[in-house]
């Protein structure tokens, strides 16, 4: 048996099994239809297939739900959360967008947690202003360097114990920036 042959199997007795039990598909798939960090072409590719992940779902509209949930599940695998980044001075939670300093929250924005993702994902390790810069803004940005300085003074003022004299955020000037963990 082919795996596309296999695979198909798979699909048709898991919707066979879903339709048995009557049930909805799971709060995943509302979250990621209602969330503010979702991709838009999921939500489109929902609606393409007539799928509203919020109503109560029987057996006629199930499978369609469940090859919505498939297709986008296919095309945009989950990226494995950050781990969560402690320091003595401050705590950034990548899975719950929250960021502490001390005792107090720390509000940042979507920019700051992108930049601050790139960094984390190689803690220690130089990350460039190009790379930087895809991360934060997308694949039209390269060479703005300037928008990373002034990002990299905010974080530093936010999570920094002196921001004149950073720990953590480090420059490696005409280079990029690192994490220091």
């Amino acid at each position: 048996m082919s795996e596309t042959t296999a695979g198909l199997l798979q699909v048709a007795l898991l919707i066979a099994a879903l339709a048995a039990c009557y049930r909805p598909l799971g709060a995943y798939m509302a979250r990621v239809y209602t969330s503010e960090h979702d991709i838009r072409i999921e939500r489109v590719l929902y609606r393409v297939m007539g799928v509203d992940p919020k109503a109560d779902q029987r057996w006629p509209v199930y499978a369609r739900s469940l090859l919505a949930f498939s297709a986008v599940s296919l095309l945009f695998p989950a990226a494995e959360a950050l781990p969560t980044v402690q320091t003595p001075d401050f705590v950034l939670d990548f899975a719950n967008y929250r960021a502490t300093r001390g005792e107090q929250e720390v509000r940042l924005t979507p920019t700051e947690w992108r930049l601050l993702s790139a960094l984390a994902a190689t803690p220690g390790h130089l990350v460039t202003h190009a790379q930087l810069l895809r991360a934060a803004w997308g694949p039209s940005y390269g060479r703005e360097s300037n928008y990373l300085r002034v990002y990299a003074n905010q974080l530093r003022r936010k999570l920094e114990p002196d921001p004149g004299h950073p720990r953590y955020l480090l420059t490696e000037p005409g280079i990029g920036y690192r994490l220091m963990v």
